[in-house]
């Protein structure tokens, strides 16, 4: 066997990194937040976020419920949901919750603000509707702007991270609705998804815009026109910041002990792979 600080591979002694613990006789065991596969002992990644996922111990351990053969045991099993601790949990019925809060809210607020902007006259706007727009625009743009906290590397304690990962809904980012309870969701699936909510907001006030032309003003759509630009305008502005963010995930990586990055926001993407990989699907979108 080996002498201590060193590891077999094929017979050769291989001196240990910092990342693995090497007792002697051969043995290899890596380092808790770190991360190498069953197949590729010495290829070590970084458990960058939650690094509990990653508990340290034979190459390919993972924390309960996740993939070991996901990067950095980045990935939960089927029909479950990350949990606080770096485990997969079970999904329940209250995971559902969140989503459905989330469209009825949206859909309120974009009723709300399409109001404002058809009711509006240039000469003739109240102080109430301007005062309205202007906090629900300033509200918007606080969200966006606390959510960036999410983005550092930090490992965040509750009840902050609870906080942020609520928050991260305004830079687009659709973990919190716990997608993985529907089924499994490839991460270039979950980013495709998040580069089309933008669109997804312009189609939902184009339907508010129809359904309030043929109520309110009997189908007058050629003397409304000015009402659907300026709330599809509306939407635009508030939700620039998210808009930018969503474009710039896939150029934010993280490096790995091994020479790999993965994208910071999709951790089993390693960045710059292959020429047609998934990375740069994202990048093309």
């Amino acid at each position: 066997g080996c002498t201590i600080g060193a590891w077999e591979n094929g017979g050769v002694c291989v001196r240990c990194t910092e990342e693995m613990d090497c007792p002697g006789m051969g043995d290899l065991f890596i380092k808790p937040r770190y991360y190498a596969p069953a197949g590729r002992p010495g290829f070590v990644f970084r458990c960058h976020g939650n690094s509990q996922r990653c508990p340290g111990g034979l190459p390919g351990t993972c924390a309960a419920g996740r993939i070991p053969t996901s990067v950095a045991c980045s990935l939960c099993e089927p029909m479950l949901k990350p949990g606080v601790g770096g485990e997969c949990a079970s999904c329940v019925e209250s995971d559902y919750a969140p989503s459905i809060l989330l469209v009825l809210g949206l859909l309120v607020g974009m009723i709300a603000f399409y109001r404002v902007v058809d009711v509006s006259r240039p000469a003739a706007t109240s102080s109430a509707v301007l005062m309205f727009a202007m906090a629900g625009s300033l509200l918007v743009t606080m969200l966006q702007q606390l959510s960036v906290f999410g983005s550092i590397n930090l490992q965040w304690r509750p009840p902050f991270s609870d906080v942020l990962a609520f928050l991260s809904l305004f830079a687009f980012d659709l973990e919190y609705l716990s997608l993985d309870c529907i089924g499994a969701v490839d991460p270039l699936a979950k980013y495709l998804m998040r580069v089309f909510v933008v669109i997804m907001f312009v189609l939902v006030m184009l339907l508010i815009h129809i359904v309030a032309v043929l109520v309110l003003y009997k189908g007058a759509f050629k003397q409304r026109v000015s009402s659907l630009v300026g709330s599809i305008g509306l939407v635009f502005s508030a939700l620039f910041l998210s808009i930018v963010s969503s474009m710039t995930a896939p150029f934010m990586c993280l490096p790995h002990p091994n020479g790999l990055r993965t994208v910071r926001d999709y951790p089993d993407v390693i960045c710059y792979e292959t020429l047609f990989g998934r990375h740069t699907s994202m990048v093309l979108m």
